[in-house]
């Protein structure tokens, strides 16, 4: 008996291990922070209001103003790796300069339970 648990702990260990790349940073929708957000609907690709998702589609927002947010995990993942991926969002020659990093759980899910925000093209 002693030997089947080492067995599947050790089945479950290497499960856990395989699952660590699941758990890579990745972008998500920035929530918008101001008093009236309830009010209006959200959009849940990128957690913008209606009016800033058309105006940022229509180039009426600079796109630097706009912000990028990342999901990850603090044990799965390396600083490079989530500012690699807010780069990628912000576009070629537009650093991302972090504004905010925080556990959010609305946003992110349980395993990558951290959201940093980044605006492009910050110096």
């Amino acid at each position: 008996m002693l030997g089947f648990c080492r067995i599947v702990g050790a089945f479950i260990l290497l499960l856990g291990l395989g699952a660590c790349g699941m758990l890579d940073p990745f972008e998500t929708g920035t929530p918008d922070d101001s008093p009236n957000r309830h009010l209006e609907k959200q959009s849940p690709a990128t957690g913008m209001t209606p009016v800033q998702d058309s105006a940022a589609l229509a180039a009426a927002v600079d796109p630097s103003s706009v912000p990028v947010s990342v999901c990850y995990s603090r044990l799965s993942s390396t600083p490079q790796q989530v500012i690699a991926v807010a780069a990628q969002e912000c576009g070629p020659g537009k650093n991302p300069g972090l504004l905010v990093q925080k556990w959010d759980l609305h946003s992110c899910p349980l395993l990558t339970p951290i959201r940093a925000t980044f605006v492009c093209g910050a110096h």
